[in-house]
């Protein structure tokens, strides 16, 4: 998105507006809308089974951003503002400073490059503000931007000197910060569930076989399975809980993962009892055999 942005200001500037593109520039264009399309068809073709783009836009995007069962008050679309003034109060003031100051600067002489802070910072917040999932990590993307008007807002209060000064041990601080954080960050106990299932699924399962997944996160289970037990899900993590279920009262042996809270409410649809091989604090792996 920042280089979207970056993209559409400069073309706005006299200096893109005075002159027509040379042919380099033309032919680079050409070339990287070229790629762009036979990315976007190689994936669709060849990667997660064929469906990696309707995976991704289709269930990760609109699934979850716009459709579903829960209708939201006119207020949860602000959610992200909470977020940020729970998490960032005391950075967001002077954030919020430094976009008034652009903003004013951009309303006096149009012609600067303020209007890319602004675009950046708006455009993401409000598209987002408009989904359902709602998860902090998603309007990253605005975060430099922020960290750019913030540091803009500051250097007009303080001296050169100051500044430098001022950098200069923030910078000290952070380091030294990182230091002390960073053995807490090396011994989390991340994907502990996964750890834990991972001689069961290696000892049921061949490595040429599939684990039978219902609706497991795609971006962190998915890779840590495959990473820890080189076994990979056979099914897409979208698939509807009817075609799970013909999928596990099929003849053949199948193991299958799922959360706590799905289980019980699969075990209803099941045909028969299924037997829990290992039960986790929040995954539970169960067969059809």
């Amino acid at each position: 998105m920042g280089g979207d942005f970056s993209g559409l200001e400069i073309m706005q500037t006299n200096k893109m507006k005075n002159r027509f593109w040379t042919k380099t520039e033309i032919h680079i264009s050409i070339i990287i809308i070229l790629w762009l399309i036979f990315v976007v068809l190689h994936l669709s073709e060849g990667t997660l089974q064929g469906k990696i783009i309707n995976t991704h836009f289709g269930w990760l995007i609109i699934n979850r951003a716009f459709v579903g069962e829960k209708h939201y008050r006119w207020y949860e679309y602000f959610g992200y503002f909470q977020r940020l003034i729970k998490s960032y109060w005391l950075w967001l003031p002077v954030a919020c400073l430094g976009i008034m100051r652009i903003f004013r600067e951009w309303l006096a002489n149009k012609e600067q490059h303020t209007s890319l802070f602004i675009a950046w910072i708006i455009t993401i917040l409000g598209l987002l503000s408009i989904t359902k999932t709602k998860v902090s990590w998603y309007i990253m993307p605005i975060y430099p931007a922020l960290a750019i008007v913030s540091g803009y807002r500051i250097g007009l209060w303080l001296n050169e000197i100051t500044a430098i000064r001022l950098i200069k041990w923030f910078s000290i601080f952070l380091f030294v910060s990182g230091l002390c954080l960073l053995p807490f960050i090396v011994h989390r106990n991340e994907n502990r569930d996964i750890k834990a299932l991972t001689y069961y699924l290696k000892k049921e399962l061949a490595e040429n076989e599939g684990i039978v997944n219902y609706k497991l996160s795609d971006w962190t289970t998915r890779i840590a399975v495959r990473f820890y037990t080189d076994r990979a899900f056979e099914n897409p993590i979208e698939e509807k809980k009817e075609n799970f279920v013909i999928r596990m009262n099929s003849t053949k042996k199948k193991v299958a993962l799922c959360k706590k809270e799905d289980y019980q409410m699969l075990v209803d649809c099941f045909s028969k009892p299924y037997p829990i091989i290992y039960e986790t604090e929040n995954l539970i792996l169960f067969t059809n055999y």
